[in-house]
């Protein structure tokens, strides 16, 4: 404040300083402002990917022990009279 009021050359580059470190401040929080938002998003798409790839894994993982059911199924021993015994 004091370098506003003084009148000598070294209080008006000190007064020059303070106001051009005032302005880059304030354009670094906009650009923090504006990166902390980004990030914001990228982790709520991120969110919601890992939410549909769990439900595409859970898919999978139900088909393949369809598929595994199935084989156990038709290798099985069958009762009664089967055309390979003839």
């Amino acid at each position: 404040m004091i370098s506003g009021v003084l009148k000598s050359e070294k209080a008006v580059k000190m007064n020059i300083s303070i106001i051009r470190l005032f302005i880059e401040m304030k354009r670094t929080l906009i650009k923090n402002a504006t990166i902390k938002g980004q990030l914001k998003e990228l982790r709520e798409r991120i969110g919601e990917h890992d939410v549909q790839l769990n439900k595409i894994y859970d898919t999978i993982e139900h088909l393949l022990d369809l598929t595994l059911t199935r084989v156990k199924w038709e290798n099985r021993k069958t009762i009664g009279f089967n055309e390979k015994d003839i």
